[in-house]
């Protein structure tokens, strides 16, 4: 059995039940967690330049405009430090689909630095270099957002694990001057 980390919009019931296929899952079916040696950041950024046939795209609501960069959740390696999230069982074809959801992400096994016994792999989408330079060039320019409805709803999902769990969220993520706007998202269709 493999699992995934969820420390982001993963972790909210809306998310989790499109990643079964169900309306909805009992909270036993997973359960919180803990990773050592690493803290949550705002640090991944979405280049929202460009149309990505069967992607998705964000406009600032009401108008046309697009901000150059959309940034979410990342986890970075820091020694000392620990985050909490989700332990979500998952099996190859939910890996797949996360795989192909988090492309400015990469998959790793992060089962050495859990703080949770699981029979099998842990995994946890970090941020790839690239994104991670887009985001830090995208704040230097004064062109990157966070979209106001995700930072909502990663709140929302910890806040459903009770006051102690949102607590801790926000005590294991690096506060940030990065602006919040209100997006709207756009799915680009395949044919581009």
């Amino acid at each position: 059995m493999n699992y995934v980390f969820a420390y982001g919009s993963l972790a909210h019931p809306g998310d989790i039940a499109r990643l079964y296929g169900r309306e909805s899952l009992e909270p036993s079916f997973y359960r919180m967690g803990t990773l050592r040696g690493f803290r949550r950041s705002w640090s991944v950024g979405m280049d929202n330049t460009k149309d990505i046939p069967g992607y998705k795209a964000y406009y600032h609501r009401g108008s046309r405009r697009r901000p150059e960069t959309v940034v979410f959740l990342n986890l970075e390696e820091i020694p000392g430090e620990h985050v909490n999230g989700l332990l979500l069982p998952v099996d190859e074809k939910q890996l797949e689909r996360l795989d192909e959801r988090e492309r400015n992400y990469r998959r790793t096994n992060v089962s050495a630095d859990s703080a949770d016994t699981v029979e099998g792999l842990i995994w946890a989408y970090l941020g790839r270099r690239e994104a991670i330079d887009r985001c830090r060039q995208g704040e230097q320019a004064g062109a990157a957002f966070r979209r106001s409805s995700y930072v909502e709803r990663v709140e929302h999902a910890f806040r459903l694990r009770g006051p102690k769990a949102f607590l801790e969220y926000k005590a294991t993520t690096q506060p940030t001057t990065l602006p919040t706007a209100d997006l709207e998202l756009v799915r680009i269709s395949p044919s581009g």
